[in-house]
């Protein structure tokens, strides 16, 4: 339906109405009509004539002649007038010369149709008026009124028609015309611009149409069937155009405070934002379907009305309203939301995944935005909208990446401490997934550089933890790229914290594996040596010695440093067993330090102290020889 541009008639309708319901229908109309005929030429006065001349006249009204072979629908069209006007003289007749009897409502009735078929609407409507002034309790009462109703709105009397319409409606719902009565009179008020009272018609008629529903606006027209659905898209239409001409989606919202909510006020503003949207009023639109959210928060369908207050200013090309609609949106129904706590994200996965997609954009349009303009308050925004997202989806398929990218912020901000913790969380609370051992390292490097920040104690705890991470790092991706050399760098730590024998576990770990390189292979082994050395465990240092001096370059700075401690293991070695009371295995000791480390420091102490030993044990011609050649090898010692 059109908004009334195609009203429905007394001869549009006509065809659906039975002439009377105590005559019966003939078989063949030009048999009755030729018998109905020649009664009337007789004299005869009883009942039966008037009878018969409405019988003829129904006859005649009810005909519908199609075009034979040859004619054309004109003539069809004019034969069809002339059988209503034969009619209108026998009803006239039955009504003046028996004006008391007692169907005397349906000839009226009847008569008002044959006017018009003829095309006779005024006297269609005076007939009507006769009818409903004479016969108030005629069956024919509620239809003469709507059928006077829908003449007058054809001849655009707005204010005539509806109190017709009005006539039907205040008889009550159980009528047919009920709801067509409504409708027009909500396009009569709406004609006279009086749309507040049109929209009063029409929300009755929709009150009647949707039963309590909170599917979508589609869902609940499409159950509707097509007279119906057109009846309803028309309705909506019609009350569109009159929110529009007052004060577009606040008067929605004033009316139905005023007369109070409806289940499908959704729909009320879904069509007044899809015509400002036609119109290219963005702004208008854009703020239609956001009244809809403010005043229905909880409403099913809010959370699509915000997406599409969104998607209008997209459309309009305000970036700036889109952001901070965005912004109200992922507020107003991230999963702490009220929303819901009437509704189940399980149900809602449309909306669940609105919410995810909008957090990433916000996320990712302040990450840019900081890395571009260096400002804190970037920093902050895109933090909030990460940690937002977090919190809503923790084991949601992208959270690991969006954590991630939150740490990487916190990192470029100059936020390491938090950095490193949500590094850590990607990389360990999140299960398997394909940053787990970048984020790992990340945070090795993120502890590092917010150590350099720290003094004191508060540098000496945090370097701790940052040892432990590395290590969890490393044992927790031990494929890394870089694990080997987070555990090389780590076993350096331990050993210069004193931590000597996880130290020297470490680097044993590092010479242990195949893939370490020659130059962690190196580390390692000075770890381990050093770290045994510092133990008292002098033969495996001497041994992880040997091992350092067998890898190092000729120009390595720290070579004699290796030397020195090379010498001083075997030394120690032989002060134990001398110690011990095994003198000949210290002279034995102190002796390999000539061929071990000779150029070391202690090496003619050594020499000197084999040959103490060697008097002790009465060995008195070795004793001569070590002492002959420490004399040529150390001339200038006052020994």
């Amino acid at each position: 339906m059109l908004g009334g541009d195609r009203p429905a008639t007394i001869a549009s309708l006509g065809k659906q109405t039975a002439i009377t319901d105590d005559i019966p229908v003939e078989s063949s109309h030009e048999q009755a009509t030729t018998a109905y005929r020649e009664f009337l030429n007789t004299n005869d006065q009883t009942a039966a004539r008037p009878q018969a001349m409405r019988r003829l006249a129904d006859i005649n009204l009810e005909s519908d002649p199609s075009p034979q072979a040859g004619e054309e629908q004109t003539d069809t069209s004019l034969l069809y007038q002339q059988q209503s006007k034969d009619s209108i003289i026998l009803y006239t007749q039955v009504l003046e010369r028996y004006p008391d009897r007692a169907d005397n409502d349906s000839v009226l009735y009847q008569l008002a149709r044959a006017y018009e078929y003829a095309n006779k609407p005024d006297d269609s409507l005076t007939t009507l008026a006769q009818l409903v002034l004479r016969y108030p309790d005629s069956p024919y009462l509620l239809e003469a009124y709507f059928r006077r109703g829908e003449i007058l709105f054809v001849q655009q009397h707005y204010q005539a028609a509806g109190k017709s319409y009005q006539a039907v409606i205040d008889a009550g719902d159980t009528s047919p015309f009920y709801r067509q009565s409504l409708y027009k009179t909500g396009w009569c008020h709406f004609k006279q611009s009086l749309f507040n009272e049109s929209f009063t018609a029409f929300t009755a008629l929709l009150d009647i149409q949707f039963e309590a529903s909170s599917a979508g606006v589609d869902v609940r027209l499409e159950h509707l069937s097509r007279a119906d659905r057109e009846l309803i898209e028309d309705t909506l239409r019609a009350m569109s155009l009159g929110f529009s001409y007052e004060n577009g989606a606040s008067s929605v919202a004033e009316y139905y405070s005023d007369h109070g909510p409806r289940q499908y006020e959704d729909i009320i503003y879904d069509r007044l934002g899809l015509l400002f949207l036609k119109k290219e009023r963005y702004i208008d639109a854009a703020q239609t379907f956001q009244m809809f959210v403010e005043h229905n928060p909880v409403h099913q369908q809010a959370p699509a009305f915000q997406m599409r207050v969104i998607e209008t200013y997209q459309q309009g090309n305000f970036p700036t309203l889109v952001l901070d609609a965005k912004k109200s949106f992922v507020d107003r129904y991230q999963l702490q939301g009220e929303y819901w706590q009437h509704h189940s994200p399980q149900d809602n996965l449309q909306t669940v995944e609105s919410l995810k997609l909008t957090m990433t954009d916000l996320s990712r349009h302040f990450h840019a935005l900081a890395q571009k303009n260096k400002k804190q308050a970037d920093y902050d925004q895109a933090i909030h909208w990460y940690r937002t997202y977090l919190a809503s989806f923790e084991s949601d398929k992208n959270a690991p990446k969006m954590n991630f990218l939150l740490a990487e912020l916190l990192y470029e901000s100059g936020n390491y401490e938090l950095a490193t913790r949500e590094y850590e969380n990607t990389a360990y609370n999140h299960g398997e997934h394909q940053r787990a051992g970048e984020a790992g390292y990340a945070a090795v490097l993120a502890y590092k550089k917010h150590e350099e920040t720290l003094n004191g104690t508060a540098k000496q705890s945090w370097h701790g933890q940052a040892t432990e991470h590395a290590l969890r790092f490393a044992q927790s991706f031990p494929t890394h790229p870089e694990s080997l050399a987070v555990l090389t760098r780590t076993s350096e730590d331990l050993l210069a914290d004193g931590a000597h024998e996880r130290a020297a576990v470490v680097a044993r770990t590092v010479i242990d594996n195949a893939d370490a390189s020659s130059a962690q292979q190196l580390v390692a082994w000075t770890v381990l040596a050093h770290a045994r050395f510092d133990l008292g465990d002098f033969l495996q240092a001497e041994a992880a010695y040997q091992q350092v001096l067998q890898r190092i370059p000729p120009d390595y700075p720290d070579k004699n440093n290796i030397i020195e401690k090379l010498a001083a293991s075997i030394y120690k070695q032989g002060e134990a067993e001398d110690a011990a009371g095994n003198t000949a295995l210290a002279v034995a000791h102190f002796q390999r330090i000539r061929s071990a480390a000779p150029t070391a420091s202690i090496a003619a102490t050594a020499e000197f102290d084999a040959a103490a030993g060697l008097m002790r044990l009465q060995q008195w011609s070795q004793a001569t020889r070590v002492l002959d050649q420490f004399r040529q090898n150390y001339p200038d010692d006052p020994r």
